[in-house]
C-alpha cells in the first residue's frame, strides 16, 4: 500500500524507494520487488493508514504525525533508516485579504509559542525555526 504517485506522500515514498535501491545494503531489484507487491495506491495518507490499521494492508509509508487517536496502538511505526527520509514542510501564512486578518495575526504568532511548539511535537511536527 503506498501514496498514489499524483499525491505528495506517493512522491516521498518513490523517493523512499529509490534511495533504497541506490543503497548496497538493499538486495537488487528492491524497490521493483516492494512495486509488485503494492496492492493499491491511496490518495491520502489516512486511507492508506486507514487499510493498514483495519488489516486491509500490511504495511505503508505514512506521515508520524498521522499516527494519531484511534490509529495509536494498532500500527507499528518503524522509523525510516538516516538519509531515506525526506522532510516534508508545512507552512501557515496569513492571506492579505482574510476578513479576520487579526485572527489569523494571533494564530501565526501562537504558533511560534512554545507552548504551541510543544503540542506539534507531541503530533510529530517538528520546528524549523
Amino acid at each position: 500500500m503506498l501514496g498514489d504517485k499524483e499525491t505528495a506522500i506517493g512522491q516521498y515514498a518513490l523517493g523512499v524507494l529509490d534511495r533504497a535501491a541506490s543503497d548496497p545494503t538493499f538486495a537488487p531489484g528492491y524497490k521493483d520487488a516492494v512495486l509488485t507487491n503494492t496492492v493499491s495506491y491511496e490518495a491520502s495518507v489516512r486511507a492508506a493508514l486507514a487499510k493498514v490499521t483495519l488489516g486491509e494492508a500490511d504495511a505503508s509509508i505514512v506521515y508520524a504525525s498521522d499516527v494519531t487517536g484511534t490509529t495509536v496502538g494498532k500500527v507499528q511505526i518503524i522509523d525510516l533508516p538516516e538519509g531515506f527520509t525526506t522532510m516534508a514542510k508545512f507552512y501557515v501564512a496569513e492571506i492579505d485579504d482574510s476578513a479576520k486578518a487579526d485572527l489569523a495575526q494571533l494564530f501565526v504568532a501562537y504558533l511560534q509559542t512554545p507552548e504551541a511548539q510543544a503540542i506539534l511535537a507531541q503530533y510529530g511536527f517538528m520546528s524549523t525555526k
